[in-house]
C-alpha cells in the first residue's frame, strides 16, 4: 500500500499601507509506503517507510521578490548574507504616526521527518511473538529571527530645543532630516 498527501496554503494579513502586509505560506507533504509479506502460514513480515515534511514560510510582501534595501536604500549592516528570504523594507517608525516597513521577524519551516521500520510476527501454538526495529530522523530546519530587514526610530530628541528639552522636538522633522533616535537589525539570520 502506500499514500502521498500535498497541501498548500496561503495567507495575506494586511497592513496599515498598501502592498506592506504579511504572507504566511504553509506546505506539508506527506508519503507513506508499506508491505506486508506472508513468509509462511506461521511468519509474516511488514515493512513500512514515512515521510513528512513541512515548510512554512512568515514573510513580507517583499520576501523573496524585491531587494528594496540593496536595490534602493543600499542601508549598510543589514542583510548580511543577502538571502532572498530577507529582501523588504527596513522598519520606520516615527512617534505619533503610523509605522511603515515590511516585517521584520521573517521565519522560514523547512523540516522533515523519515521513519523506516521492519517487524516479523511468528506464531508458535497459542503465542505470537513479535520482533522488529524502527529507525527515525528528524530535521528541524528554522531559519529567521526578530529584526532581520532592520529598523529606525524617530522620536524628536534631535530637533528638541536645547533650552527647555522635553516634548519640544518634531518627530517628522527628525524623520525628513535622517536623526534616528535608535536603530535596529540583526547580525545574522539564526
Amino acid at each position: 500500500y502506500s499514500r502521498f498527501n500535498y497541501a498548500e496554503d496561503r495567507e495575506y494579513q494586511p497592513a496599515g499601507f498598501p502592498a506592506r502586509g504579511t504572507f504566511t505560506t504553509t506546505r506539508p507533504d506527506q508519503l507513506l509506503v508499506g508491505n506486508t509479506w506472508v513468509v509462511t502460514p506461521r511468519i509474516v513480515a511488514s515493512t513500512r517507510f514515512g515521510w513528512s515534511r513541512l515548510d512554512n514560510v512568515v514573510g513580507g510582501t517583499s520576501t523573496g521578490v524585491r531587494d528594496i534595501n540593496g536595490d534602493v536604500f543600499q542601508f549598510p549592516g543589514i542583510n548580511l548574507t543577502n538571502d532572498p528570504a530577507f529582501w523588504g523594507l527596513p522598519q520606520f517608525g516615527v512617534r505619533g504616526f503610523a509605522g511603515l516597513g515590511d516585517r521584520t521577524n521573517i521565519y522560514l519551516t523547512h523540516n522533515n521527518l523519515w521513519d523506516l521500520s521492519e517487524d516479523v510476527s511468528w506464531v508458535l501454538g497459542r503465542h505470537v511473538m513479535k520482533f522488529g526495529a524502527a529507525l527515525k530522523k528528524i530535521h528541524y530546519n528554522q531559519l529567521g529571527n526578530q529584526f532581520a530587514l532592520g529598523g529606525f526610530e524617530f522620536d524628536g530628541t534631535a530637533t528638541e530645543n536645547p533650552a527647555a528639552r522635553t516634548g519640544t522636538g518634531n518627530p517628522m522633522a527628525d524623520f525628513l532630516l535622517g536623526y534616528t533616535s535608535q536603530s535596529f537589525t540583526a547580525v545574522q539570520p539564526a
